[in-house]
């Protein structure tokens, strides 16, 4: 279980970050040497003046409505050590009165997201570990900060642009990995009862794909979409439609790719019922859940 305590700022914010010697040996990326004086001085000046912060990237606004800006916490703005902490630090972008009333009831944004990182990391499932939360009560705002994921790119863009300069050789070295590290992400998300309204390619981050060993990588993001559900209710099925139907249009990704995913998924038998695997093709082509996606209905058939 990940370990947090709480750092007192000023005008009543405070900022609850990630306790660097009780998470040392759960795998968790973070210098050593971050202390609370560091993460003091980087959430005042978050909170005074996100703009010169931005050295490291620019200050824009995300896909999904959320101000957001990489830099480093430590003494400078801009990287200088092999080891400084990078971070994503995002806030949600002004609402209107029903938005600020329900973050007041229900919590913000970031706060919600940094719940569900925090339950999705004590499953092993990999996303950005939420590093802080700058947080003050009774406000409609927060700051979310989180890993930066370097050299990562989305599962998307993976696909449509990276493995077509690929050889062959390469090509189908690198699909190798990213099915087995998708099953696995699938088979976890079915252990825990977790369903994912909008799971797809392009909210999968894949890390790695660049070095030569291939030792790639995949990271859930966007995890506003994520229920956890009670263990007698199992999830749908829908979150592997949805990632399918998100792959099944690119070239690159044949039907002999699809099915090796499917394959996969049966050895890690994620969809075993009490009565036994009933067999994984004839479960996966029962018609309700294809009924929203003739494209996965194209592929079974």
């Amino acid at each position: 279980m990940l370990s947090y305590h709480d750092i007192m700022l000023a005008d009543g914010w405070h900022a609850t970050v990630l306790s660097t010697q009780d998470n040392a040996n759960q795998g968790v990326h973070i210098p050593t040497w971050i202390r609370d004086d560091h993460w003091r001085t980087f959430c005042t000046r978050l909170l005074k003046d996100p703009s010169s912060l931005a050295g490291y990237a620019p200050l824009k606004v995300s896909k999904d409505g959320q101000v957001c800006l990489a830099c480093v916490v430590g003494d400078g703005v801009n990287p200088t050590k092999g080891n400084d902490l990078q971070v994503v630090c995002k806030q949600g972008l002004c609402g209107g009165a029903l938005r600020r009333i329900l973050a007041l009831l229900f919590g913000t944004r970031e706060r919600q997201q940094f719940d569900i990182a925090t339950k999705l990391l004590n499953c092993g499932i990999a996303t950005a570990e939420p590093y802080a939360i700058v947080h003050k009560k009774l406000s409609s705002k927060s700051w979310l900060i989180t890993r930066y994921l370097q050299y990562s790119i989305d599962l998307d863009t993976a696909v449509l642009r990276e493995l077509p300069r690929m050889s062959c050789a390469k090509q189908h070295r690198v699909k190798d990995v990213l099915i087995h590290h998708l099953a696995e992400l699938l088979s976890l998300l079915h252990k825990h009862h977790i369903s994912h309204r909008d799971l797809k390619a392009s909210n999968i981050l894949v890390t790695g794909m660049a070095s030569e060993n291939i030792h790639a990588g995949v990271w859930l993001i966007d995890t506003e979409g994520i229920q956890f559900r009670t263990a007698g209710k199992e999830p749908h099925d829908r979150s592997l439609i949805r990632l399918i139907a998100s792959l099944v249009t690119y070239r690159s990704v044949t039907r002999t790719d699809l099915a090796r995913l499917l394959r996969q998924l049966q050895k890690w038998m994620i969809y075993r019922r009490a009565s036994g695997n009933p067999g994984f093709v004839s479960y996966f082509k029962r018609p309700w859940p294809t009924t929203n996606y003739p494209a996965i209905e194209n592929l079974t058939s």
